[in-house]
């Protein structure tokens, strides 16, 4: 509930860091659960982490990255000879 909140503020939708921090906040609320209901089924223990629980999102994560500031280069969101986007942008 705390993300929903922290978005019905309009500052902290203008603000890049405040959007990064629940970003971040709901992927690893999201990791956690995920690691919450499958770690019980295998290990009787209890939870227990593995090195690999933490490099696979990450390794998978820096694949996207990778592949989509490659797009990006290739393709930008913006127009870049839009004769009209400087009157957009104001």
């Amino acid at each position: 509930a705390v993300p929903f909140f922290v978005l019905l503020s309009r500052d902290a939708k203008q603000r890049g860091l405040v959007l990064g921090a629940v970003a971040l906040w709901l992927l690893l609320g999201r990791w956690f659960e995920l690691l919450w209901f499958v770690v019980p089924s295998y290990e009787k223990s209890g939870l227990t982490l593995h090195a690999l629980d933490v490099l696979t999102p990450l390794a998978v994560g820096g694949l996207w990255l990778w592949a989509f500031c490659g797009q990006l280069a290739r393709y930008p969101p913006v127009p870049l000879h839009d004769p009209a986007l400087s009157e957009a942008s104001e």
